[in-house]
């Protein structure tokens, strides 16, 4: 008998995982690409936007956070309370926020989790960064460097030779030995103070001249030893061109009471040429050149006077405490002293006062010597006696009183020339010389008086007596 069986059918597999859980791995590749290239770009355009935002002439703009400029009360630092308060939140929610997508990744894959996490961190430094009211705040910019100062001594000591050779010919003057300091070896004395400060000169002598030449910070010193040598001479052509434009200095220099080399710019000069020349100039200069060209001639008597201030006299101590007078409101990194340090007056309560003024505001002042320091040494005749009236054959005494600074106990000899009428003495030869001898003695001027015997009966007044 005959069975009939079936085979029951065998039931399909589960499906193994969630069915819910995406598949495929570059969809969430190329969001997360996407999403780290857009923050990068984000930040690149934020920091060009804050960078080239356009701004006016002397001005500044800084990026910055108005909630940390905020007061918060209490007398609490407002970044110091929000700063930490954002770095905990922050810290929390980043922290949350990892935690939780790795978590997930064992459902949605480290692809899908790692784009997620990334963009809800991304948002909570949003959030933090709209939360500190990002700004960006435009100011005025003005820089203000420390100057270095250097005082010229161009008193009349500093025309003095201190060489000689051994035919009595006399080397380099003082200023000019100052001159080769500053422009020998490409002018490293100069470019070295330039390096870090920009360098303003000033030169005195009884006064200080306020007018200052600046050097910039950094630039390359532009001029030559003629240059130098015009202003230490107080060359009244240099002042009169600077300050022009280069048209204007070109105008004036081509002058023809300017351009002759021969004339020497004396007070004198500058006075007639500003009277004879000023108006002839107007109409070939632009407005700028002329203003200042009428500045120049309303100041000039000032500037002569100035002139012959620095010339005729020295007062180092009073120029010192000028120079930190005036500049008393800008930052001085030192004062730089050039010259042979004598002093025609002199004033210990100003260099006290200078002293005192460089300590308190930690200004350093150096010194440069120039030349050598000698004993001053000077004869000079304080009196002098002789009878109007002789018998024709009585000696002619005549008494000559000398002071000798710095001459103590020296023996000198003395000469008394006689000269015809109508001769000029140290040109003309005397036609009689008497010679006679002295010592200087006493303190603190030595005197000496000297006698000169004019005697009839002596052969050597045979020229005078047949005369």
């Amino acid at each position: 008998m005959a069975t009939d069986t079936v085979t029951p059918l065998a039931k399909p597999p589960l499906p193994t995982g969630d069915p819910d859980r995406p598949t495929g791995k570059v969809l969430p590749a190329l969001l997360l690409a996407a999403l780290v290239a857009g923050i990068a770009y984000g930040v690149y355009e934020l920091v060009k936007f804050v960078t080239y935002f356009p701004v006016g002439e002397g001005q500044a703009v800084q990026f910055v956070f108005r909630r940390l400029e905020e007061s918060v009360g209490l007398n609490v630092n407002a970044r110091m309370f929000w700063i930490p308060t954002l770095v905990v939140l922050l810290s929390l929610g980043i922290g949350y926020a990892i935690w939780m997508y790795v978590r997930d990744s064992r459902a949605v894959g480290w692809l899908w989790a790692t784009f997620l996490g990334t963009l809800r961190c991304t948002v909570y430094v949003l959030l933090a960064g709209m939360f500190l009211l990002p700004a960006l705040q435009t100011f005025e910019k003005s820089e203000q460097f420390s100057r270095v100062l250097v005082l010229f001594d161009l008193s009349g000591s500093m025309g003095v030779s201190d060489q000689y050779d051994n035919e009595g010919t006399a080397g380099p003057t003082r200023l000019q030995q100052v001159t080769q300091l500053l422009t020998e070896n490409d002018s490293a004395f100069l470019t070295e103070l330039q390096k870090k400060n920009p360098v303003f000169a000033y030169r005195f002598g009884a006064a200080l001249d306020p007018e200052a030449k600046e050097f910039a910070k950094g630039a390359s010193p532009s001029w030559s030893s003629a240059d130098w040598a015009a202003w230490m001479r107080l060359d009244l052509k240099q002042w009169v061109l600077a300050g022009l434009s280069d048209k204007g200095r070109d105008t004036v220099a081509a002058n023809e009471g300017f351009k002759d080399e021969s004339i020497k710019a004396t007070d004198q000069w500058a006075a007639g040429w500003f009277k004879n020349n000023l108006r002839e100039l107007q109409d070939k200069l632009d407005e700028s050149d002329r203003q200042k060209l009428d500045e120049k001639a309303k100041n000039l008597p000032q500037k002569l006077e100035s002139r012959q201030q620095i010339i005729n006299g020295t007062n180092y101590g009073d120029a010192l405490l000028a120079t930190l007078m005036r500049e008393g409101n800008n930052m001085l990194a030192g004062v730089v002293i050039i010259g042979d340090g004598h002093s025609t007056t002199f004033s210990q309560s100003t260099l006290d006062e200078a002293r005192s003024r460089s300590k308190n505001g930690k200004i350093p002042v150096f010194a440069v010597g120039i030349g050598e320091t000698r004993e001053k040494k000077e004869i000079r005749i304080v009196d002098l006696r002789a009878p109007t009236r002789t018998p024709p054959d009585d000696p002619i005494i005549v008494r000559v009183t000398a002071q000798g600074e710095g001459l103590a106990d020296q023996p000198f000899e003395a000469f008394l020339d006689i000269y015809k009428p109508g001769q000029t003495p140290g040109k003309d030869k005397p036609i009689l010389s008497v010679p006679s001898k002295g010592e200087f003695k006493g303190s603190p001027l030595p005197v000496s008086q000297v006698e000169f015997t004019l005697d009839p009966a002596d052969e050597k007044m045979l020229p005078i007596r047949a005369k």
